[in-house]
């Protein structure tokens, strides 16, 4: 699958632009813009156990520039066995919408994967866990 279409959300809460799930070869060269986003991710890769107990990984490659202003965002997530290799621009704004729960830049957990080589200018504040980029349980960038 590939798409090369424009992405912009603008506020709202949860939304997410491309999520991929057991899927391969997926690969996005639009611009995403999320923005005045409340725990919204820009681009999520998920890999899926089926009945058998078999691990479908996840990927995406992202060549789009992505544009991410709001409270506990991320603009990529990888998660259990997804993979997201990036070489577009990230200009990434996070916050956290309260004293628990922040914002990440690239954030990875339960064996995500994530390579990002394109130009990166990320800004994280707020009272706690905002991260510019957060590895947990056993991951790799």
């Amino acid at each position: 699958m590939e798409n090369i279409v424009i992405f912009e959300i603008i506020g709202g809460e949860g939304n997410t632009a491309i999520q991929v799930a057991a899927s391969q070869n997926v690969k996005n060269e639009g611009s995403i813009k999320l923005t005045d986003a409340t725990s919204s991710t820009a681009i999520a890769s998920r890999g899926v156990v089926n009945k058998a107990g078999v691990v479908i990984p996840a990927a995406i490659k992202n060549e789009g520039n992505i544009t991410v202003e709001g409270k506990s965002t991320k603009a990529l997530h990888a998660y259990a066995d997804g993979e997201i290799v990036n070489v577009g621009e990230i200009k990434f704004f996070g916050d956290t919408s309260s004293t628990n729960i922040g914002a990440s830049a690239i954030y990875s957990n339960a064996g995500g994967k994530i390579e990002s080589t394109g130009k990166s200018d990320i800004t994280v504040s707020g009272t706690k866990i905002s991260r510019a980029i957060c590895t947990k349980y056993r991951n790799k960038f």
